[in-house]
């Protein structure tokens, strides 16, 4: 068991189990650890919250006097769902909020009928339980649940407001299935009528290309995969034609684009080869556009913020968050400013221009290259050159590989089925900022032993000038 009375939120987190947060206690002010109820953990952190490390006690008294402490955090805790719905933190927390507020209007109508539980759940055909989770907020009924309910009820002219508070509530957390149900079009279609109304638009994408910039082939394995995922209508084709459609909004006037991706989804291999490159190579044109604004954050850059999902903003009005789960619309002022400064701290380390077009030619001739190995197993994109001879490459195993005077430790060649042939290059470097040559690669080395991996193709001249 882990206890933090030292945070600010007092939380205590045990396996199996939901965070807790404790109520003010008279418990020592430093978080610790106890491993199977033997050995006790004390943390150390510096006054500004920085972790210098973990005393490890065996003593059975301070373990038996901090397991007592656990015993007493433990008994006076709550949930931690609970403590987040009482603090009213975070979008998840307000969505709760609102299915509980429909569910308590619909145990009203019941009591105002005179009805318990059961005898709804019967004059409807639903088990008990369903009327219960409604009511607590715990399941989302369907529209045809809360007419049935309102009529069972004699309220019948409550029906119309109580199905529009379904609505709002859809529109904040619509799973996926419910969404998709009907087919991929009609997602395409509902968010084209989003496009329509905003101005400017802002996405960060850290895992996928964004829609707006797919091509045809892309847009097909990212549809398939939804398809295959949640068990939906397949309409992949018709979903394909409508996402097509929806980048017609790109070369409207007034309209403006500020795309953010990372350096991944361009080596994830999470398309053919062949796709990738046909969908790099539109990335590279669409960033000419005088509307967009295309920016790629690259692999090795410090990140003032860690890119934990991917998410929209539609004139700072509304950000859309897509979650494997379901799709999130927050609107509240300070969820906008806070999605709004994640994003703006992100553009601040991307690459745009032609320094994007650099990252994006690389990504594109890694991909575009003949091998065996998916996009994405290479180190950088950097080290990726001319081919050379699988013979060539041999010798290189065997004689001094020359490299201006600098030592190199070892160099070996892997075959790779008769087509390909993976180089690794060790080199040890003697003092910082020295050039290294292997097969026409030039890198700058720090000082430390660096892995060079080149994957190159046969028949072709000399690897080493």
């Amino acid at each position: 068991m882990e206890i933090h009375p030292r945070r600010a939120t007092n939380h205590c987190r045990a396996p199996g189990r939901p965070g807790i947060r404790a109520r003010p206690l008279k418990i020592p002010a430093y978080d610790y650890w106890l491993f199977d109820s033997r050995r006790l953990g004390l943390m150390h952190f510096t006054d500004d919250g920085v972790p210098l490390g973990t005393e490890i006690i065996e003593d059975p008294s301070a373990v038996v006097q901090h397991s007592y402490l656990r015993d007493t955090a433990w008994h006076h805790a709550v949930p931690y769902a609970d403590y987040v719905a009482g603090a009213g933190l975070g979008p998840v927390t307000k969505i709760h909020e609102a299915r509980e507020a429909l569910g308590h209007r619909l145990r009203e109508l019941r009591r105002d009928a005179s009805l318990n539980g059961k005898q709804l759940a019967e004059a409807v055909g639903w088990p008990p339980s369903k009327v219960s989770k409604i009511e607590l907020g715990k399941q989302t009924p369907s529209e045809g649940d809360i007419q049935a309910w309102a009529a069972c009820c004699q309220a019948g002219d409550q029906t119309p407001s109580l199905i529009a508070a379904l609505r709002n509530l859809e529109t904040q957390y619509a799973d996926w299935r419910r969404q998709l149900r009907d087919g991929t079009k009609l997602r395409q279609q509902a968010l084209a009528e989003v496009d329509a109304t905003t101005r400017v638009i802002r996405a960060f994408k850290p895992a996928w290309i964004p829609g707006l910039l797919q091509t045809p082939e892309y847009a097909r394995c990212r549809l398939a995969e939804v398809v295959d995922l949640y068990g939906v209508t397949n309409d992949i084709d018709a979903g394909v034609q409508a996402r097509m459609e929806r980048q017609a909004a790109l070369y409207q006037q007034g309209r403006q684009f500020h795309f953010l991706i990372t350096e991944a989804p361009l080596r994830y291999g999470t398309a053919p080869r062949d796709v990738m490159a046909g969908q790099i190579d539109r990335l590279v044109s669409v960033s000419t556009l005088k509307s967009v604004r295309l920016g790629v954050v690259p692999f090795g850059v410090r990140l003032p913020v860690s890119p934990i999902h991917g998410f929209w903003l539609f004139d700072d009005r509304i950000v859309m968050v897509e979650t494997f789960a379901a799709e999130m619309r927050l609107t509240q002022p300070e969820e906008l400013r806070l999605y709004r400064n994640v994003f703006d701290r992100l553009a601040t380390m991307a690459r745009y221009g032609p320094d994007a077009r650099r990252l994006l030619t690389a990504a594109l001739d890694e991909v575009a290259a003949p091998s065996s190995n998916p996009p994405g197993n290479r180190r950088n994109s950097a080290q990726f050159h001319q081919p050379c001879s699988a013979t060539s490459l041999r010798s290189l195993a065997v004689h001094p590989l020359r490299t201006r005077g600098i030592p190199m430790t070892s160099c070996t060649y892997c075959p790779d089925d008769g087509a390909n042939v993976c180089v690794r290059v060790v080199a040890s470097n003697s003092g910082p900022d020295h050039p290294v040559l292997a097969h026409r690669a030039c890198a700058e080395q720090r000082g430390i032993p660096v892995l060079y991996e080149l994957l190159h193709r046969p028949a072709a001249p000399e690897c080493v000038r």
